[in-house]
């Protein structure tokens, strides 16, 4: 359950605790920098979110489209704290590479929450 109060630095933990098909991601994260960086980890969700989309139809276990809610809600609840280094990283290091998805974008983009949404009109107006 996502904590009420989220943080910059509960995000990662959160994340994994939400997300744990992600671990496997996070876990060579940390043997390719032997640190977390977070933006660059958020860059790997984007993809993870991405993939998991893809696979939605597929698959027919419900994980691909479970991985896509949960991530989905997070980063909604990431966008909603008053922490504005979480919104910074959610915002530069999820929305700007979501264009990653090509022709998923429209389709993912309309997955997304009010807040996500509403950051990532900010982006596409420029």
């Amino acid at each position: 359950m996502i904590p009420k109060k989220l943080t910059y630095d509960t995000f990662v933990p959160t994340l994994l605790a939400e997300l744990p098909g992600f671990k496997e991601i996070y876990d060579q994260h940390l043997r390719d920098y032997d640190t977390v960086l977070p933006h660059v980890l958020i860059g790997d969700l984007t993809r993870y979110v991405i993939v998991s989309y893809r696979q939605m139809s597929t698959d027919a276990s419900g994980q691909p489209r479970q991985a896509v809610d949960r991530a989905l809600a997070l980063l909604e609840q990431a966008m909603q704290s008053t922490d504005a280094q979480l919104q910074e990283l959610v915002s530069v290091s999820f929305l700007e590479n979501l264009h990653q998805a090509d022709a998923d974008y429209e389709a993912i983009k309309a997955l997304l929450g009010p807040h996500l949404e509403k950051e990532l009109a900010h982006y596409e107006s420029l």
